[in-house]
């Protein structure tokens, strides 16, 4: 499932309407929400047939100024709940059963009118319990470090923006691509970039488990670059994977015959039992030993992501030390089980191992944090109490400078 933002400047040339059908011709999002359409109510939702889209609401603008219109498939179950000048509201359902609140969002550009954003997204939180998405044009930056060139006069609305995504519980989804989405000018004196448009959700949104990816497109036509999110299936549970050693054992043979024949039905039927079983199998015959590898090397990375002294190191040794000799006993275990004289001292194919000598690629998302006494922590609800201490202390501390501004740069959490 996907969904394409986009402050287009102007729907009536053809121009814009060209590009946007290239777009969604190889993006095919599955939503698709416009602002600053700049034409008639019916203009723009007539336009659903060039950009491949069966159903369509539009927002007229008012001469010149504003309009509004979001599109989507029949593929998307969308009801739509309010709509302004500056938003359009509706309950969102997937086909796969997935559903949420989803935003448009155009925000007020007039420094004097600001607040009207903030308040309005206030607003529309209070309405809604369940997931909540925003996306679109916010017309303001979160951090000094979202904006490039230009007079560094002090942005007095920033400090609101970021106070009233705070009391929302709203979270940046993060980018990838380019980091602005607004640029003016054409030289290197006059040009100025920020990053205006963006998308943000809220703490059940997220819970959802949606893989999500959000890319800033590069500008075209408009002097606003099309914000794309792209969102993966539910995750799912871990992996099965086959352990080579487990062919070192006469009993995997068994396993494996007699899952085969206790079922009938498709190969696809007979290799999830066959999965099943050998899980629950080698989840008994070797559980002694696994789990407290398993346990170990958790200590290890906490122990590991501790301050810095003799008893932190003294400690990591001794773990290592115990890790060390688990593995010397389950190779010893396995080689005098199966005589295979391929296992040598020193041969390990073991994960603990390929973590030792291999970084794991980044994602995005946060793998932990450290604390205020400046230890590591990883787990999910230690997380959450740093996080939250953190963003109290900053908010309490009064209108942060620009200096704290910029270290505080995307993704705002």
């Amino acid at each position: 499932m996907s969904t394409l933002c986009w402050n287009c400047r102007g729907l009536a040339s053809l121009r814009a309407v060209r590009e946007l059908r290239m777009w969604c011709s190889s993006l095919v999002p599955d939503i698709l929400f416009l602002s600053e359409t700049k034409v008639n109510k019916s203009i723009v939702e007539n336009n659903k047939i060039s950009f491949n889209f069966p159903y369509s609401f539009g927002v007229s603008s008012i001469g010149r100024s504003g309009g509004l219109c979001i599109y989507w498939r029949d593929c998307i179950d969308f009801t739509l709940v309010s709509f302004s000048q500056n938003h359009i509201c509706g309950d969102v359902k997937h086909e796969s059963g997935v559903s949420w609140r989803f935003v448009g969002l155009y925000g007020w550009p007039e420094a004097s009118n600001k607040h009207k954003t903030w308040s309005l997204i206030r607003q529309l939180c209070d309405d809604v319990e369940g997931p909540i998405l925003f996306g679109g044009d916010f017309n303001e930056i979160l951090s000094y470090g979202e904006k490039e060139s230009g007079v560094d006069n002090e942005r007095r609305t920033l400090p609101d923006f970021r106070e009233t995504l705070h009391d929302c519980e709203l979270r940046d989804l993060g980018y990838e691509g380019q980091w602005f989405t607004w640029e003016k000018g054409r030289t290197k004196q006059t040009l100025i970039r920020e990053r205006l448009d963006r998308f943000v959700a809220n703490g059940p949104w997220f819970e959802l488990s949606l893989n999500q990816v959000v890319d800033n497109m590069a500008r075209k036509k408009s002097d606003h670059s099309p914000i794309f999110l792209k969102l993966g299936e539910h995750r799912r549970k871990k992996r099965f994977w086959f352990e080579t050693h487990w062919l070192l054992d006469s009993e995997c043979e068994e396993v494996v015959r007699g899952a085969w024949r206790d079922i009938t039905g498709g190969v696809g039927d007979r290799l999830k039992r066959v999965a099943g079983e050998l899980k629950s199998w080698s989840s008994r015959k070797f559980k002694g030993v696994e789990v407290q590898i398993e346990k170990l090397e958790k200590d290890l990375k906490e122990a590991q992501g501790e301050v810095v002294s003799d008893e932190s190191l003294a400690k990591c040794a001794d773990i290592e030390k115990q890790l060390e000799d688990l593995f010397d006993k389950k190779e010893a275990y396995w080689y005098l089980r199966s005589r295979v004289s391929e296992i040598k001292d020193g041969d390990r194919n073991t994960k603990y191992f390929h973590h030792k000598a291999f970084k794991r690629g980044s994602k995005n998302e946060i793998k932990g944090l450290y604390n205020a006494e400046g230890n590591w922590k990883e787990e999910l609800e230690d997380i959450k109490k740093i996080v939250e201490q953190f963003y109290r202390t900053l908010f309490s501390a009064g209108t942060p400078s620009e200096e704290a501004c910029t270290k505080c740069n995307t993704p705002y959490f």
